[in-house]
């Protein structure tokens, strides 16, 4: 079993622990507000979560706020799949945290290659 991490700083936590995230609030802005989980099941949302290293972020209210799902082997690969957040209450919805090659978003989050990218393989998979 992996062990379960928290951390808390200014009122907010952010945990590794699944049964923390509410999992019907992250199935219903994925399946409903983003473009790459349209109109996915909760049995698959749930899965892919089952199947990851989930971070949810959690305010001090502890209601969750932010969550990301890592796919890893837990030894020498990880992958952040998606880092989002629930949106404000005025603006409820998906609110993706934007870097470099995350398919045209823009934003001042900077990620670069931790190794040289082969020019045959531009884009690594």
């Amino acid at each position: 079993m992996i062990p379960i991490h928290e951390t808390a700083r200014d009122g907010f936590t952010v945990s590794t622990d699944p049964a923390r995230l509410d999992m019907a609030l992250v199935h219903r802005i994925l399946s409903t507000e983003s473009y790459w989980a349209q109109g996915r099941s909760f049995d698959q949302i749930a899965r892919a979560f089952a199947h990851s290293l989930p971070f949810g972020l959690y305010a001090p209210d502890r209601s969750l706020v932010g969550w990301a799902r890592v796919i890893t082997d837990y030894t020498t690969f990880a992958y952040l799949a998606r880092c989002l957040g629930a949106g404000e209450p005025s603006r409820p919805g998906p609110v993706e945290i934007p870097g470099r090659g995350d398919h045209g978003a823009s934003g001042s989050a900077e990620f670069a290659p931790l190794y040289p990218v082969h020019p045959r393989c531009p884009r690594a998979l």
